[in-house]
């Protein structure tokens, strides 16, 4: 009976069909209204995340403390290391350990904006 009762529904049945059909092609579709929605709302959530976290003396913000701290220590520490060997002359060594801090800059960017960005958004607010 069901079958026959959707042919002879009518209209509502039609709107239902049609509002399936329409919902399943705008889901096919990633448009840059939706994009930015969505990144105002991951925005929104970081700093969300960033507030709480700020005041945090957890273990867990402890941890993050260290090592960030560790992280941005090991690179200075690549960079005094490539500008003393480029004082000495030693300009092929001094390149070698700069590429080298080079290729770590993406995850002590990474580090330094999640530990101490709360921390500068503190400084914002004031």
């Amino acid at each position: 009976m069901s079958f026959v009762s959707w042919f002879t529904g009518g209209g509502k049945q039609v709107d239902k069909v049609t509002d399936a059909v329409i919902n399943g092609i705008d889901a096919i579709f990633y448009t840059d209204e939706e994009k930015a929605a969505d990144t105002a709302k991951r925005s929104a959530l970081w700093f969300k995340f960033m507030e709480l976290s700020r005041e945090e003396s957890s273990i867990k913000s402890i941890t993050r403390r260290i090592i960030a701290i560790l992280v941005m220590v090991h690179w200075l520490l690549f960079l005094d290391a490539a500008a003393v060997l480029y004082l000495l002359n030693k300009q092929p060594q001094a390149k070698a350990i700069f590429d080298l801090s080079n290729s770590m800059l993406w995850i002590v960017g990474g580090v330094g904006a999640f530990y101490f960005g709360a921390h500068l958004l503190r400084q914002a607010k004031k």
